[in-house]
């Protein structure tokens, strides 16, 4: 073998053992990470105690990487209502664009528990990740009373005066909580504390539904 080709020879060599360096520390970190950052988690989250369960979450929430975000998708599933619902308000607290993803499924979700549903509608909300009538629709349409009470809570949190005529008509509801959240939500997006009483429904209060909206036709939402 010529000189050239020897130190060519040595050259490759060195990239080989220098990539499998590389690939052997990229491995171990990983596995540090997951058994350091990981492992707490996964038996938490397996775990038959609710405590745990719940324990679990609050790890879980502080970290943003796709294994968590997973984790805390298959606990939002969960057959303890509360641990379901703590899940999805730990997904609500992230940024990450599979995170609303996932609380827009979970809305989408029939077959869920409404207060899981509507748990996600308000998150939806408070993450700015939705479009304005995936919550105006859930407000007007579903049937479920903790969804529309959810879905008025998130459009609270998005802020948008959009909103306005939708919220709105949720002051005609049938559930009071639905007409509570509705108004909370309107009181905070105008600034303002509207006579609007909602343990009454809106047939025993028109006067009040009529200044409502003259006002908000005069500022230009309805």
């Amino acid at each position: 073998m010529t000189y050239a080709g020897s130190n060519s020879h040595h050259r490759k060599l060195r990239t080989i053992v220098v990539a499998f360096v590389a690939l052997t520390v990229a491995v171990t970190a990983l596995a540090w990470c997951f058994r350091g950052h990981g492992s707490d988690e996964i038996r938490l989250a397996k775990s038959p105690d609710r405590a745990e369960r719940l324990q679990a979450i609050d790890l879980l929430r502080r970290r943003a990487d796709d294994v968590a975000r997973e984790m805390l998708w298959t606990l939002c599933s969960d057959g303890d209502l509360r641990v379901a619902v703590t899940a999805v308000w730990a997904l609500g607290e992230g940024n990450g664009p599979r995170d609303g993803e996932m609380l827009r499924a979970i809305l989408a979700d029939k077959g869920r528990h409404g207060q899981v549903r509507g748990a996600a509608a308000e998150q939806l909300g408070k993450l700015k990740a939705v479009e304005l009538t995936v919550l105006t629709g859930a407000l007007l349409e579903d049937g479920n009373l903790h969804v529309r009470a959810g879905a008025a809570r998130g459009l609270g949190h998005l802020h948008s005066l959009k909103a306005m005529g939708a919220l709105f008509q949720a002051l005609s509801d049938t559930e009071k909580e639905v007409r509570r959240q509705a108004i909370n939500a309107m009181n905070t997006m105008m600034m303002r504390r509207f006579g609007y009483h909602p343990e009454l429904s809106a047939a025993q209060q028109p006067k009040v539904m009529e200044d409502i909206k003259d006002y908000l036709r005069q500022g230009g939402v309805l």
